[in-house]
């Protein structure tokens, strides 16, 4: 059993001058000694002496308290910043849940209307459909960045087929690319059998968080997935032609609370959750993400899962 003692800055304070005194008492004399063996000498010198242990305690203390003052207004800043965030983040999560509940709510109500026509009412029904499945996402990503949070987040590897994966994530992202003008293409991997051992399901959740990602935020173009095997382990990569990530931003999109743009008029839908809970769940199975972009040009974000995760066959 381990146990962690965490002892407030003023007791070390207290430790360190009774400490400091005790060693004065018992050496200061020796010191004194030392410097001289003129009695006159010694009596002025320890007259004094008593101010040199002033000034060297305070000396110490400064340096000590200044230490500890600059990581207190460290962490208070960081706490302001991680508050701001969060509020930004709540004030999204409120507006982003708003919307599609409006969506059913009003377009449930109008289906009341006996009026309507069939094509009506199917596109109304289309319309609850899509604002349901919308709220379910969100509650998804708010549940799995609690588990994550709350150390519940588990892994369980299996051995499955590298392009067997990829074909799947295809065909259920490739129609809703298709649905938004975009094209989507599947790279894979030039081997008989491709074998990783990993979490299958959280391997697909990272593609299914980067894939919804980069439809949002590519207006033109196409979407690229696919994997390679490297000498070290499997990279796999997601590739759009979107509106790229500023340099200054590439760090912080990992971070939870944090999106490019927080501010409500952002025209893109999202909490800012998706890159984060991407990067747990690649630290989860030992990988790691990275992002390269710019403004204007697309991103690629490679993932890498090390050589441990792989196996020879089924």
């Amino acid at each position: 059993m381990y146990f962690k003692f965490q002892i407030k800055f003023e007791y070390i304070i207290i430790a360190l001058y009774l400490l400091l005194g005790l060693l004065w008492i018992l050496y200061s004399d020796n010191f004194v000694h030392a410097i001289s063996s003129d009695p006159r000498v010694i009596t002025q010198i320890q007259t004094y002496k008593g101010f040199g242990f002033v000034f060297v305690s305070a000396l110490l203390f400064f340096f000590l308290i200044k230490a500890h003052l600059s990581k207190l207004r460290s962490a208070r800043e960081k706490a302001k910043e991680s508050d701001r965030m969060k509020s930004a983040f709540l004030a999204n999560v409120s507006h982003e849940f708003r919307t599609p509940m409006n969506g059913i709510l009003g377009f449930s109500e109008l289906l009341k209307n006996t009026d309507i026509s069939e094509k009506e009412r199917e596109e109304y029904f289309n319309i609850i459909q899509k604002s349901s499945e919308r709220l379910l996402l969100l509650i998804d990503d708010l549940i799995t960045i609690s588990k994550i949070e709350s150390g519940q987040f588990k892994t369980v590897n299996s051995a499955f087929n590298i392009n067997e994966m990829l074909a799947y994530v295809g065909s259920v992202f490739s129609p809703i690319a298709n649905e938004k003008g975009l094209g989507f293409n599947v790279e894979y991997i030039q081997d008989d059998s491709p074998i990783i051992c990993t979490d299958k399901e959280k391997l697909t959740s990272m593609f299914n968080y980067l894939i919804r990602n980069a439809i949002k935020f590519t207006d033109s173009g196409e979407i690229s997935i696919g994997a390679t095997i490297v000498k070290d382990g499997v990279e796999f990569f997601v590739k759009d032609t979107g509106i790229g990530i500023p340099k200054d931003k590439q760090d912080a999109i990992f971070s939870n609370f944090v999106r490019g743009d927080l501010s409500l008029s952002n025209p893109y839908q999202g909490i800012g959750l998706g890159l984060p809970l991407t990067k747990s769940i690649v630290n989860s199975v030992g990988g790691t993400i990275k992002v390269d972009s710019d403004s204007g040009k697309g991103s690629i974000f490679l993932i890498f899962i090390p050589k441990g995760y792989i196996c020879d066959s089924l």
